[in-house]
């Protein structure tokens, strides 16, 4: 599956309708590196810095770590985010439809 936005790009960068830079720099999302099995928590800190919270990566270990899964999981992830002040919304782009399957599933689980 492509996500709209990449089958979006792709279509305008067919058609040479977009002008993209070769390198763009993200300046207000700061980095912290992602070692081994740690990516959730310093990509949670990234956003959450990005979005006006203070926490740095190693704060985030016990709200999101799974040792036995040597990871982080969906759950945890958004329930840090709400430790924190933030509710994580699934957005949708413009123009956006989901595939069929996903429309199927949806349809069936409304009925």
């Amino acid at each position: 599956m492509v996500a709209p936005q990449t089958y979006a790009l792709k279509e305008a960068l067919k058609e040479k309708s977009v002008d993209l830079p070769p390198r763009i720099e993200l300046t207000a999302v700061p980095f912290f590196l992602q070692i081994d099995y740690y990516c959730g928590r310093s990509s949670l800190a990234m956003v959450l810095q990005a979005a006006g919270v203070d926490v740095k990566p190693e704060a985030l270990v016990d709200q999101v770590f799974l040792p036995g899964r040597k990871g982080s999981l969906q759950v945890e992830m958004l329930a840090a985010a709400r430790r924190h002040g933030l509710i994580c919304l699934r957005g949708r782009a413009a123009g956006y439809r989901p595939p069929a399957r996903a429309r199927r599933r949806h349809a069936r689980h409304r009925a």
